[in-house]
């Protein structure tokens, strides 16, 4: 694997680490991680689609890990800065470097949110989310809904305000935030709007290719409701393949909003994703 810096298009940079495919499928692969998550959490995974003949890359949002994340109390990243630079950032440098390969795309929860923020997204050949969601508390289970409401309407403001960052691990919610995203995260989830309050206009709702929408019943962070909403009114136009996936089917007790990236799953989740990216591969293919 090779780590470096992508430039973006105000010079800023952001770090990215590519992993080379294995065998020769001539198919790149972006992922794209959730809010406070860094890339080194989806390493094993990224490994794991280049021996299935990906070119893969990973990458820190501006504010978090590699990228100026010890820094955070300076940073002034947000959603926007997330969705609007950093992300069209990397899809522009992989598609300049794989011109030949079709571009896939998987993203984790914020990863698949912001799809609709930029014109990146049209330039990718099929989409996989994992528990992207709406965003909005009224689609979470009723029962979560008043301590969701506590955190992003009390509890972050106060923190954030406080530390001049928020410190995500004092609420289980991954590396600390710039102030400014934890502002944007906590407009999401009070706003009926959810991620379209942050995109505004630019907002784009077709994204014209397959999408593979994947949710799981244990998932506190995604509940199906709020998938759903994410995958068929968000995203309206475009070509979902929806699942919603019980544990127990699987053979486990729990996959959460995390799990499905920890290898434990490599014989079964991941050789899902990869079978029906392969299926993509072979349509496209075969209409060239």
């Amino acid at each position: 694997m090779e780590t470096f810096a992508i430039k973006k298009y105000d010079g800023k940079k952001i770090i990215a680490t590519r992993f080379p495919a294995k065998k020769t499928l001539r198919r790149s692969l972006i992922i794209a991680a959730a809010t406070g998550v860094k890339q080194t959490f989806y390493y094993k995974f990224a490994a794991f689609c280049s021996e299935m003949g990906y070119d893969v890359y990973t990458f820190d949002y501006s504010g978090i890990g590699l990228s100026d994340g010890k820094r955070v109390k300076e940073s002034t990243a947000s959603y926007s800065t997330w969705g609007k630079e950093d992300m069209p950032a990397v899809v522009e440098y992989v598609k300049k470097a794989h011109s030949d390969q079709p571009l896939y795309y998987i993203g984790h929860s914020f990863g698949g949110n912001c799809l609709g923020m930029s014109e990146a997204a049209l330039e990718c050949d099929a989409i996989v989310t994992i528990g992207s969601q709406h965003g909005y508390l009224a689609h979470f289970d009723i029962w979560r809904i008043p301590l969701v409401w506590f955190v992003f309407s009390i509890s972050m403001p106060l923190l954030t305000k406080l530390y001049g960052y928020f410190p995500s691990a004092t609420h289980s919610l991954g590396e600390n935030l710039p102030k400014n995203v934890a502002s944007d995260w906590s407009k999401v989830i009070l706003n009926k709007n959810g991620m379209e309050i942050i995109a505004g206009d630019s907002w784009r709702r077709e994204l014209k290719t397959n999408m593979l929408v994947l949710s799981f019943d244990d998932d506190s962070f995604a509940p199906q409701r709020a998938v759903d909403q994410c995958a068929y009114v968000s995203y309206s136009g475009t070509v979902v393949v929806r699942r919603h996936i019980k544990p127990k089917e699987i053979g486990v007790a729990a996959i959460g909003h995390f799990d499905f990236f920890r290898p434990k799953f490599q014989d079964s989740l991941w050789h899902s994703v990869i079978a029906w990216l392969e299926v993509q591969g072979k349509e496209q293919t075969m209409s060239a």
